[in-house]
């Protein structure tokens, strides 16, 4: 619908963040005209814009702000194969994921060679992600820039697991590809520390199947030297 004359006549009003804005009335009509129908009809710009819309991640995450449910998270799990209605609570797949398998051993493994029709149901057998289980941490101004912050230090004070791997994963690096670490730790974010402060660590943890799970903690300095306090009015 064609409103231009409405727009120019004043009988509608363009708005924007409370402000009205009037069409040039010295502009050619058929210039304003074009430019309208042109926005309008392109079908090209609207599924430039719906694909904008769709791949911006500051507007999803937005949107998630507003969700009620928004502070639920989810972590990527690892499919690590295929196992049957009997072993499906068990954390070792019976059938690895990517493994070659005809109906004729399937229905032989799982002894139903002699039903017609048998139905047989597999389950996806899921690597479920580790966890860290860690506080913020409070040291003294004089242990910061002496160097007892170590990251040694902050991962005696968090505990990592994993429930195919079992628990804890010691700190460090493992043969059978778990870790549990401080990738970005530096000394000196500490020993610079002249006055009372903080610091953000991310704690990491990478089970045996590749799931990463990280966790991130203050840790907190604290200047305890005495100082003077002056005395607040006239002492009697």
């Amino acid at each position: 619908q064609n409103v231009t004359q409405d727009v120019l006549s004043g009988a509608i009003r363009l708005e924007s963040d409370g402000d009205s804005e009037a069409a040039d009335p010295e502009a050619p009509e058929d210039e304003t005209d074009a430019g309208m129908n042109e926005e309008a009809t392109d079908p090209e710009a609207e599924n430039e814009a719906d694909e904008a819309v769709e791949a911006d991640p500051e507007l999803e995450a937005a949107d998630n702000e507003t969700d009620p449910e928004a502070d639920q998270r989810a972590y990527a799990s690892v499919n690590t194969g295929w196992v049957t209605e009997e072993e499906k609570e068990n954390f070792n797949p019976v059938y690895l994921a990517g493994d070659q398998l005809t109906v004729a051993e399937l229905v032989d493994r799982l002894g139903v060679t002699d039903q017609n029709g048998a139905n047989i149901t597999l389950y996806a057998s899921w690597d479920d992600c580790p966890w860290i289980v860690a506080v913020n941490l409070y040291y003294t101004l004089s242990q910061a820039q002496q160097g007892f912050i170590t990251d040694s230090e902050i991962l005696s004070h968090a505990t990592a697991s994993d429930r195919e791997d079992g628990s804890p994963i010691e700190p460090g690096f493992h043969e059978n590809g778990t870790s549990f670490s401080i990738p970005d730790y530096q000394a000196a974010d500490f020993t610079q520390f002249r006055h009372a402060g903080s610091c953000t660590e991310n704690l990491t943890v990478v089970d045996s199947a590749g799931s990463m799970y990280y966790k991130q903690i203050t840790v907190y300095v604290v200047d305890t030297a005495a100082v003077d306090v002056k005395p607040d009015g006239t002492t009697r």
